[in-house]
């Protein structure tokens, strides 16, 4: 049960299309209450100006859909580039969630929510909730989790976190691609002209590839146990465990078990190691079936 001890405040950006408003309609199902704060913005391009009215117009059907909840509801038309003015809100609001849709339409709004989307995912320094319609209700959470530090800092937020009752949750751990004497042979160097030699590993050497596939498994079913037993109060969760890419199987489990919402962390990454290996968090927010959780 959510505690309004501490406001809990959401920056909603929306723009008008079914993407901004599956995020509306998760952000209404949240039990809020009357000292939690949504604000919620629209941004206009200052070369689309005529756009005002509409601007206005999106505000006030947003308000009239959120009037169901006891949440403070404060709306603003902002001026500027839509992903900077995102930002510099919420580093002037400091919000405990911004959420908006992955992939506006530009109508006459004049621009791509998809790439504010991505700038904010990776720009803010809050949690991000990134929406695609269709969005039916959130009954079905997916969390990756892992032993790294961004585990820690997810499942604290996950217990500040408003969920509504009926959540049901599964945590997936992904471990490394097992390390097959096939896919050895994959990274054997061959350089031009040289003659590919097929290396014969010993029995030794294949009970050792075995023994540590057998390790990772149980240690990751040991960090399950120990994460479900810190979900106790939140809602019931059931474990899962996958090898391979950690976005890829993330996205495949979602999509299996048609995840309405998608949680993980965002590790930071940056500079060329971010552009060349992309990041889980922006596979993630983009692939999702209906909406991602990426915290920070």
């Amino acid at each position: 049960m959510h505690a309004n001890i501490v406001p809990f405040r959401i920056l909603l950006a929306v723009d008008g299309s079914e993407h901004a408003y599956a995020a509306l309609r998760l952000v209404r199902d949240l039990p809020l209450t009357d000292n939690d704060i949504v604000d919620v913005v629209s941004v206009m391009i200052p070369r689309h100006a005529s756009d005002y009215w509409a601007h206005e117009t999106i505000l006030k059907r947003s308000r009239a859909e959120l009037e169901s909840i006891p949440a403070q509801i404060e709306t603003e038309v902002l001026t500027g580039n839509p992903a900077e003015q995102i930002l510099e809100r919420a580093a002037q609001r400091k919000p405990d969630l911004i959420a908006l849709g992955a992939q506006g339409l530009r109508a006459t709004l004049g621009f791509l929510l998809g790439g504010v989307a991505q700038q904010v995912v990776e720009h803010a320094e809050q949690p991000v909730l990134i929406a695609h319609a269709p969005y039916n209700g959130l009954r079905q959470a997916l969390i990756g989790v892992d032993t790294s530090p961004f585990t820690e800092k997810t499942l604290d937020y996950l217990h500040r976190f408003p969920f509504p009752d009926g959540v049901r949750g599964t945590l997936l751990h992904v471990l490394p691609p097992e390390l097959t004497p096939e896919r050895l042979l994959q990274t054997w160097p061959v350089y031009p002209g040289e003659e590919l030699v097929v290396p014969e590993l010993s029995e030794e050497d294949r009970a050792a590839l075995k023994r540590q596939a057998e390790e990772e498994v149980a240690n990751g079913e040991a960090l399950l146990k120990e994460v479900s037993a810190r979900m106790e109060g939140l809602f019931p969760v059931e474990i899962a465990l996958r090898r391979g890419d950690a976005a890829t199987e993330l996205i495949e489990q979602a999509k299996e078990m048609d995840a309405d919402l998608v949680i993980t962390a965002h590790r930071g990454e940056s500079g060329i190691t971010r552009w060349l290996l992309g990041s889980v968090a922006r596979k993630i927010a983009y692939h999702a079936p209906h909406a991602a959780l990426i915290v920070k």
